[in-house]
């Protein structure tokens, strides 16, 4: 079970977003893009943290720009426990003539793809509780 408990710490990094210096849009623009974590073993039960997080990227996808965020979660001793990168779009701000980013990365897979089985519910399984 992946510890999603570990995403949590960054947050107050992610809404401070408006404060980076050269940065102001309308928060109502922002959209979640993709986000990753690493966990770095053991995790402790108890700790005190400490996070640091910056804006890595900032690319120009045309109609919208899309920011890379990069955030490390350490112990008290300085050990990593977490590393999360999050990308936010923020519609409306494209256009800057900056750098597009990588092309996407999902490319077809390279097997067979699993069987698919077409299963019709019954009409009152709305109405049924277990």
């Amino acid at each position: 079970m992946l510890p999603s408990f570990g995403v949590l710490p960054v947050f107050s990094a992610l809404g401070g977003l408006g404060g980076v210096e050269g940065l102001s849009f309308n928060p109502m623009m922002l959209l979640h893009g993709e986000q990753e974590i690493e966990v770095f073993a053991p995790i402790p039960t108890h700790a005190k943290v400490d996070n640091a997080a910056k804006v890595t990227g900032i690319y120009d996808k045309g109609k919208g720009a899309l920011l890379v965020i990069d955030a490390t979660t350490t112990d008290e001793s300085g050990n990593r426990l977490f590393a999360n990168r999050f990308s936010a779009y923020i519609r409306g701000e494209g256009g800057f003539g900056g750098v597009s980013g990588l092309p996407p990365g999902n490319e077809q897979m390279a097997r067979v793809h699993d069987p698919a089985v077409a299963s019709t519910p019954p009409p009152k399984l709305a109405l049924l509780h277990l």
